[in-house]
């Protein structure tokens, strides 16, 4: 999570998500006065819900303010709370984090941006990266015994750390419950590019379903917040790669 300011407002919790474009709350979008330009449809895990479209005039955070940042809505119920019992108003995803060399230091309890897309940064491990229509990160990584897949890469999973269309669960030998229903599974070894992370915390029945193939080709998994806390974790949009280190320098 990250405060931020939107059009100079006392700043408010944001949650940071790669799975997301720039989304702010309907309920804190009107108190804000935020314009809005037309509606859209969006698919989450909780469903389909109206988008409106709109823009923000000044997006600060620390001391970087950036103009004319298109956002939308997202529904109310969408939020996470704070361990000091804040809610966030919205989520600060991909279409923020791609003009910058994006860090999202989770040992150091950071968020850093760089201007210089090209800046070195350290890693131990990497992983390929392509961009998938407006915000979907795409990587390869692997399951268990299985051979390499394509893998959604979303940080905005909570407490979890991998979730999967159940074809990928059943594959790598993870047992689940014949009902459907969400519930917590463990990954025995996932990798995303050269990192690897053992027992990993997952969740089954997660994923949604038109998500498998509803690009015209397979996404077989997806790695989020948890596989990623040991790491500073930097998007390289200049290099198209996944940088994971222990440094964020």
């Amino acid at each position: 999570m990250i405060e931020a300011s939107l059009n100079g407002a006392p700043p408010a919790l944001f949650f940071l998500d790669t799975g997301a474009l720039f989304a702010l709350n309907d309920d804190y979008a009107a108190r804000l006065g935020i314009p809005t330009y037309g509606r859209t449809t969006g698919r989450t895990l909780y469903g389909e819900h109206p988008n409106l479209q709109g823009r923000v005039d000044r997006l600060t955070m620390g001391e970087l303010t950036i103009e004319q940042v298109p956002a939308h809505t997202i529904p109310d119920e969408i939020r996470l709370t704070a361990p000091d019992g804040r809610q966030t108003q919205g989520a600060i995803g991909t279409s923020v984090l791609a003009r910058f060399l994006a860090t999202i230091d989770y040992p150091g309890r950071a968020l850093v941006l760089r201007r210089d897309r090209r800046a070195a940064v350290r890693a131990e491990h990497t992983a390929p990266l392509w961009f998938l229509g407006d915000h979907f990160l795409l990587s390869h990584g692997t399951v268990n015994h299985l051979d390499r897949m394509v893998f959604f890469v979303d940080t905005g999973g909570g407490d979890i750390g991998f979730t999967a269309p159940r074809s990928t669960l059943d594959a790598a030998g993870i047992a689940v419950p014949a009902d459907g229903g969400p519930h917590p599974v463990t990954a025995g070894r996932v990798t995303l590019g050269t990192a690897v992370r053992h027992d990993v915390p997952g969740l089954a029945g997660a994923f949604p379903d038109w998500f498998e193939h509803g690009f015209g080709f397979r996404i077989g998994g997806l790695p989020t917040h948890e596989f990623f806390r040991p790491y500073a974790l930097t998007f390289d949009f200049a290099g198209m790669r996944i940088l994971m280190g222990t440094s964020r320098e």
